[in-house]
């Protein structure tokens, strides 16, 4: 339960890649409830993975407190595949 533990296991997480993809619900609810280290962390998982949470993710990083995780959701769009029409409002 300790946030270094939740933030160390996004981090082993984004190293697997995509193969990592059935975590993304576990991801979103990090990058959406938890600390900022563990968001920001949640978040470069995420961007890493490209699961099929990506865009609900990156959306909500975009309006975080935490400069880092707005970064790293920027990024993130840069490097999904496709933008969901229901996430262009919130890049623009």
């Amino acid at each position: 339960d300790s946030d270094a533990v939740k933030a160390e296991a996004a981090r082993a997480l984004g190293h697997l890649g995509p193969t990592a993809a059935a975590a993304g619900p576990m991801l979103l609810r990090a990058v959406q409830t938890g600390e900022a280290g563990v968001r920001e962390a949640a978040m470069r998982a995420v961007v890493l993975i490209q699961p099929a949470e990506a865009a609900e993710a990156f959306t909500s990083g975009l309006r975080d407190a935490s400069a880092g995780v707005r970064t790293l959701a920027s990024a993130g769009w840069r490097k999904a595949a496709d933008i969901p029409e229901e996430a262009v409002p919130a890049l623009v």
